[in-house]
């Protein structure tokens, strides 16, 4: 019995070692794989939001920044307002 234990252990600790040492290969592999995955989600994104809208993402963040710098004030209050019920929120 402990030397099925040892064998055993010993075996995951050799499977632990090589996926340790596969790891600092694997992780440039898998960063470049989610920045794909996250640039493909975005475009379709804004591909969706302009199939919807008419207008792409691009132009919704300018029309955003020129209202802002139209009406500072109220921005802020409605990005207070959001946060306030955004925290409110994601308390419960």
């Amino acid at each position: 019995m402990d030397g099925e234990l040892d064998r055993a252990r010993e075996t995951m600790a050799g499977r632990a070692r090589e996926m340790t040492d596969r790891a600092p290969e694997a992780a440039p592999e898998a960063a470049a794989r989610a920045q794909e995955v996250a640039q493909d989600l975005a475009r379709r994104a804004d591909e969706r939001l302009a199939r919807m809208t008419g207008r792409s993402a691009a132009d919704w963040a300018e029309r955003t920044r020129a209202l802002v710098r139209e009406h500072p004030l109220p921005a802020i209050a409605v990005a207070l307002g959001l946060g306030y019920v955004a925290g409110k929120l994601l308390r419960r």
